[in-house]
């Protein structure tokens, strides 16, 4: 009697754990979705290479499950087009976001940059071309010419005395007014960005209002550290944002009043060049060419073999004013992220109350970020707080290089 209930024991768990392990492979077998920007289409189902997918948005319309896969074909770009990753995985089913053929060199780049074409002469070797509203509609923040991210025209320029500063001559604590005998005095300065330093480590931003002889009138006062909160007399700054700046090859200006770009071109009519497309900025949902998240958390989520490049704002993101625990279990690897004018990785959130058993600052846990590469972003190349989280051989190049400096600064 005994040995036939052992027996019946041993049955019941044979049974229990067969099916939990092929619960598991279900979970880890879920479907594979396929994207094509040069031969997909989104009215094909997506589950073969022949029946790709096209587009970033019918990505984002999937009720992806765990286990699910999505993968981009290697070699082809999608322009302006924001990943959001709204769903969620399981420990052994993650939702994997990758290319084929796997572990391609040419990687699906996710491009937040479109072409900008119809260039025509506006004086001597300064060129123009205006903006369609259309793929556009925000403007732009980067320019792009053969690949190649163009410096924004500044004054002093780059090659010029003193590492490209120029020095306030005279000023008063908290005033909102620079003086420069060095300052071109016919210029009408009104509109520019003055960047000045602050302190050894700081720059502030200011935008001039008006402008007479040497003398800039800027939006806010400013002060300067120097011993105590003093006047900025010493201090050096540059301006950029203006038509005036522009005198050298690759130099170019974005006036949004009039929707137009210059560029400073020697070789003749400008060609190959693309823009950073500003989106919408005022929700939680425009912070990144890849948003982790809509809002909800989002967890065991793999990014792999991807470039994502030219973004408006972070290379990747998450939203802002998210609750509880809002992301945990993200794997990037392999992944390439180049000239970001903010951000290369920025995945924080607000201060919160205890929640789950972590306090303060908003951020992810269990994070894995290996074999990556951040090239070029004009604020950190990782940001974010972050717990039982590792690092391991990423490289982190070009960060915050003056050179780069756009309208917004650092």
């Amino acid at each position: 009697m005994l040995r036939n209930v052992f027996c019946s024991l041993v049955l019941i768990c044979a049974t229990f754990a067969l099916a939990a392990a092929l619960s598991r492979t279900s979970q880890a077998n879920g479907a594979v979705y396929y994207v094509s920007s040069s031969a997909g289409n989104d009215s094909n189902d997506g589950s073969s290479i022949g029946n790709a997918f096209r587009t970033v948005g019918k990505v984002n319309s999937l009720d992806l499950q765990p286990g699910d896969k999505v993968l981009f074909q290697c070699g082809d770009t999608w322009q302006a087009e924001q990943l959001v990753i709204s769903k969620s995985g399981t420990e052994v089913a993650p939702i994997v976001i990758s290319s084929y053929p796997e572990a391609c060199a040419n990687k699906p780049i996710l491009s937040g940059s479109r072409p900008i074409t119809g260039w025509t002469v506006h004086s001597g070797a300064i060129y123009r071309a205006d903006l369609p509203t259309g793929e556009f509609p925000l403007g732009i923040n980067q320019l792009f010419q053969n690949g190649q991210r163009l410096t924004l025209g500044r004054w002093p320029n780059l090659d010029a005395g003193n590492g490209g500063y120029s020095f306030v001559d005279s000023h008063t604590a908290g005033s909102n007014q620079i003086t420069d005998n060095e300052l071109p005095a016919s210029v009408n300065w009104a509109g520019a960005i003055v960047h000045i330093k602050n302190i050894r480590w700081s720059m502030l931003d200011r935008q001039v209002t008006n402008s007479s002889d040497h003398t800039l009138v800027l939006n806010k006062g400013l002060s300067c550290l120097i011993s105590g909160w003093t006047n900025c007399t010493g201090w050096g700054y540059f301006i950029n944002n203006h038509l005036s700046t522009l005198d050298q090859d690759g130099e170019w200006y974005y006036d949004e009043g009039t929707r137009r770009v210059y560029l400073y071109s020697t070789a003749g009519v400008p060609a190959n060049i693309e823009g950073s497309v500003i989106q919408e900025q005022n929700t939680t949902l425009r912070h990144g060419g890849v948003m982790l998240s809509d809002g909800s958390a989002t967890a065991y989520v793999v990014l792999d073999n991807l470039e994502i490049k030219n973004w408006f704002n972070h290379g990747i993101g998450t939203p802002g004013s998210m609750n509880g625990d809002i992301y945990h279990h993200i794997t990037v690897r392999n992944v390439t992220i180049k000239d970001v004018d903010a951000a290369g990785v920025n995945l924080s959130s607000w201060l919160e109350r205890p929640s789950n058993g972590r306090k303060g600052l908003r951020g992810g846990h269990h994070m894995t970020f290996t074999n990556n590469v951040i090239d070029g972003a004009n604020a950190f190349g990782v940001t974010g707080y972050f717990a039982e989280s590792t690092f391991e051989d990423n490289e982190i190049k070009n960060v915050a290089l003056i050179k780069n400096l756009g309208k917004s600064g650092m």
